[in-house]
C-alpha cells in the first residue's frame, strides 16, 4: 500500500530494532549525565562524555554498514 502511495520501493532493514534500542540507551545515558551536570553533581565530563561519544560512533558505524 505504501509503495503504491509513495511510488517508491519500500526497503526493510533487518536488525534496525536493535540499533534503535541501543541509540535509546545512549540517549538515556546522555540525559542522565545532563541532569547531573545541571544539578551541579558533575564537575568534569571527560570520561563519561567520551564513552557516550564512542558508543554513538559505534552504533552509527554499524548502521552505515547495515544500510
Amino acid at each position: 500500500m505504501r509503495k503504491c502511495i509513495l511510488k517508491k520501493e519500500i526497503v526493510t532493514v533487518s536488525g534496525i530494532k536493535e540499533f534503535l534500542e541501543e541509540l535509546n540507551r545512549i540517549g538515556n545515558n546522555l540525559n542522565q549525565l545532563t541532569r547531573k551536570v545541571n544539578q551541579g553533581k558533575v564537575k568534569e565530563l571527560g570520561d563519561d562524555l567520551a564513552q557516550i561519544n564512542h558508543n554513538l560512533n559505534t552504533v552509527f558505524e554499524k548502521i552505515l554498514k547495515t544500510i
